[in-house]
């Protein structure tokens, strides 16, 4: 048996809780070694041309502010402290 013929195995014996411990863990993992590649990409110059074409759009003006900045009544704004909108919601109110 394989190494992770293995672990899948084990994996099906877990509780719902240890599942969800690994579960999280492995999602962590995956974000670090995603993390580090995306350094070892820009260190070697493989991400340059998205920062060329962000300046590009924005020379042309195609390029805009996110979250678009929009003005808050007063109202909006008050809104948003009692209910605890998020920033992106507080702009639909």
């Amino acid at each position: 048996m394989s190494r992770v013929e293995e672990l899948q195995r084990t994996l099906q014996e877990l509780t719902t809780d240890e599942f969800a411990e690994i579960a999280s863990y492995v999602r962590a993992l995956e974000q670090e070694h995603w993390g580090r590649q995306l350094d070892r990409d820009a260190a070697a110059g493989s991400l340059d041309f998205l920062v060329d074409e962000a300046q590009e759009e924005q020379r042309t003006g195609f390029l805009k502010n996110w979250p678009p900045q929009h003005e808050v009544s007063r109202d909006h704004a008050f809104l948003a402290i009692i209910y605890e909108l998020p920033d992106e919601a507080q702009q639909s109110v």
